[in-house]
């Protein structure tokens, strides 16, 4: 059974551990609906298209895990996971990024955006924090394991 999840107002987070994101990010999953179909967006202009795969683990935790893609720009791309606690903010994992900016340090290649402890917002969204290298030359990357 699918479920809606909305952001609630205003809502303490729960304060997270690096291991507890390790395990969120580790524990296996399984999408429920693994014929997502892309919807560009915005409707009107459309400048992406994005699909997202709704995943649930063995205790019925729930997690959205998303694929864009800019339609002009085929290194434009991401790919992120994020956590859905019911009653609860939404909180996102990680976000892989394909080689289509520059970030600081990283010019023009694949990298890898992942929620720490520390970088958690009293609002539950993470804190920018720089980015790593994902290991793989640009020329080889379409989408990353997600």
């Amino acid at each position: 059974m699918m479920r809606a999840h909305t952001e609630p107002a205003a809502m303490s987070v729960h304060p997270y551990t690096d291991d507890e994101l390790a395990r969120l990010k580790a524990m296996p999953k399984r999408a429920t609906n693994s014929g997502a179909r892309w919807q560009e967006k915005p409707s009107a202009a459309p400048a992406h298209r994005q699909r997202n795969f709704q995943v649930v683990t063995q205790t019925d935790m729930h997690f959205v895990i998303y694929q864009r893609e800019n339609l002009a720009d085929e290194a434009d791309f991401s790919c992120g996971i994020r956590y859905c606690p019911l009653g609860a903010v939404p909180l996102p994992l990680a976000r892989y990024n394909g080689p289509s900016h520059i970030h600081k340090n990283i010019v023009y290649r694949p990298h890898i955006h992942n929620t720490t402890a520390a970088a958690i917002w009293p609002a539950g969204h993470p804190i920018p924090k720089p980015a790593r290298l994902t290991g793989t030359p640009p020329w080889r990357v379409r989408w990353p394991a997600c």
